[in-house]
């Protein structure tokens, strides 16, 4: 306990509130990117696209899906609809 004391008493805070501002940018433009990735997928999917709940998933569930829809689906569907 005294070593976890000392450290927080020599770290410096101007390098804490740096390291939770750049933080918090980073949750928020993943959160952004996420929230995008998802209104896309459920706006311009087909209906009848048996896959559109399994991406709305793997975006919404897995870490990163959005990343994984912007590869491997969103150019596929702009070739197939245009949209």
């Amino acid at each position: 306990m005294d070593s976890i004391i000392s450290f927080v008493s020599d770290v410096d805070l101007s390098v804490l509130l740096v390291t939770l501002i750049a933080s918090l940018i980073v949750i928020i433009i993943i959160t952004a990117l996420n929230t995008w990735v998802l209104i896309d997928c459920g706006n311009k999917e087909p209906r009848e696209w048996e896959k559109k709940n399994k991406w709305i998933f793997i975006i919404a569930a897995v870490p990163f899906g959005w990343l994984a829809y912007i590869i491997f689906r969103r150019p596929k569907r702009i070739k197939q609809l245009g949209k």
